[in-house]
């Protein structure tokens, strides 16, 4: 039997409503990085809602043909049991307080089904009565933030020191660093020291142990300088591996990172998710994760001031580190190759597209703050036949961009330098002191370690480019700490198959 307009219409607009009342409770419940819900991606969720339903309806129904509603019913009561619990998380909330509601509606829809179908209707009458939330503490404004009030630093992952990020910042103000060094060849070990000051050696976080990386042996962060001195703390950043319970939140105000985003629309952002991953491509939300962020950070930085404020803004992009997996920069059916041409090309493409978002956070911090820009660590691009980082202790990996606006003076420094030295600095703008001249980071010897499966290699880099071994250290008792369950997921979904 054939079904009936009485049973596709309400199957139908029950699709479309729900799908509806999704989006508008999505932007309800949205964080400042969270995708914005737009009309087209709406209109998908509701097509592929529709079919959705359509099968699980036409299906449901034939076992009950007296009471054409009731596929629909079921197909709306099955879909609340799917988004409830997601929505919940939307929230911030318990999966147990979605699970609730959708067992109602469940129930409901077999008590009475075509009062389901009516509120799957409502939802669409709903949805534009239910406000933004997202972005509501950095409202945009066009002023700029009051003279000197910033500090901001930018790090740009995976950017190796001649990929071009900085090409243009060497005019007036600007401090310029032919030979900056990363302490460590990948994020983890290397972020720990530029944020406590110390070598990896010395901190011991990051290093591999069985079923995870060691924690630093100490806690300690500039940025609580800042927060101790009174100044707001903001940190806008993407990496799985810059998380809170890993450390990096110690002493920011407001900490706002890409891993707590989430798609409003959970069907059509499901199935887009996995068929990116079958191609091996960055999916939708990770390809706009460095927008994101940069949106809420320009709007963080242009909102103004309350009286006597002094804001101190991280922001961390990482959109460099995915030129593999992204297929907007990728040839087309290059996605994925160990082609060296087409990778090359990819990873120049994803630093061009990080000029221009460096550019944008600039802009919006106006032009008396005080701005860094660096990386965590660099890229082999086929340098002894592979590519990534985390390998070995060489220039490649080590070797990073950075330049630095600090109110008067500016030029290019040609000696080397530690990024790990940036703490020092950092420190002493927190507590008022003169910023440190371009000259005082030099240093003829860098202390490097941290290879990602090699816990006892540890280096010295001296000023005329040559390394040397250093001898190992013995990992402090405490500080091992296994991956958890969400981490390891989110490394995953970058590539990382430890």
């Amino acid at each position: 039997m054939k079904p009936s307009r009485a049973f596709l219409l309400p199957l139908w607009a029950s699709a479309l409503g729900f799908a509806m009342g999704e989006a508008g409770a999505g932007r309800w419940l949205s964080e400042a990085l969270d995708p914005a819900v737009t009309l087209r991606s709406c209109l998908g969720e509701g097509a592929a809602l529709l079919v959705c339903f359509s099968i699980v309806g036409v299906l449901l129904g034939r076992l009950a043909p007296s009471r054409p509603t009731l596929g629909t019913a079921l197909a709306l009561g099955l879909w609340a049991l799917v988004w409830g619990p997601d929505a919940a998380r939307a929230g911030r909330l318990p999966d147990l307080a979605g699970v609730l509601p959708a067992i109602l509606v469940f129930l409901g829809a077999l008590r009475w089904p075509r009062l389901a179908c009516g509120l799957g209707m409502l939802g669409g009458l709903a949805a534009p009565a239910l406000r933004t939330r997202g972005f509501s503490d950095y409202a945009p404004l066009a002023q700029h933030a009051p003279a000197g009030s910033d500090v901001l630093l930018i790090t740009v992952d995976a950017t190796r020191a001649d990929a071009g990020l900085l090409d243009g910042f060497g005019g007036a103000g600007w401090w310029t660093f032919d030979q900056a060094i990363s302490p460590a060849p990948w994020t983890l070990p290397a972020m720990y020291s530029l944020f406590n000051g110390a070598p990896v050696a010395t901190h011991q976080g990051g290093l591999p142990v069985d079923g995870g990386y060691t924690r630093p042996a100490f806690q300690r962060s500039f940025v609580a300088d800042f927060a101790a001195a009174g100044w707001r703390t903001m940190a806008f950043v993407s990496n799985p591996h810059l998380r809170a319970d890993l450390g990096f939140a110690l002493g920011f105000t407001d900490w706002t990172h890409d891993d707590d985003a989430r798609a409003p629309l959970v069907l059509l952002s499901s199935l887009e998710r996995r068929v990116s991953a079958a191609r091996g491509w960055a999916n939708a939300m990770q390809h706009s994760r460095d927008d994101r962020v940069v949106d809420a950070a320009v709007r963080a930085l242009s909102a103004p001031h309350a009286e006597g404020e002094r804001r101190f803004v991280w922001v961390h992009l990482l959109g460099v580190h995915e030129y593999a997996r992204d297929p907007r920069v990728l040839e087309a059916g290059d996605s994925g190759t160990t082609a060296a041409a087409a990778l090359r090309s990819a990873y120049a493409q994803s630093v061009r597209a990080a000029t221009e978002r460096v550019d944008r956070l600039i802009s919006a911090a106006g032009p008396e703050a005080s701005v860094v820009i660096t990386s965590d660590h660099g890229e082999e691009l086929g340098e002894r036949g592979v590519f990534g980082h985390g390998h070995a202790l060489q220039d490649t990996e080590l070797r990073v961009p950075l330049a630095m606006r600090m109110g008067d003076g500016g030029g290019r420094v040609e000696g080397q330098v530690g990024t790990v030295g940036l703490s020092a600095l950092f420190t002493a703008m927190a507590q008022g002191k003169a910023a440190l001249p371009a000259d005082a980071l030099r240093s003829d010897t860098v202390w490097v370690g941290g290879v990602r499966r090699d816990a006892a290699a540890f280096a010295v880099r001296h000023a005329d480019g040559r390394y040397t071994e250093a001898p190992g250290v013995d990992v402090a008792p405490g500080v091992a700490a296994p991956i958890d369950a969400t981490s390891r997921d989110a490394l995953r979904a970058l590539g990382y198959a430890e």
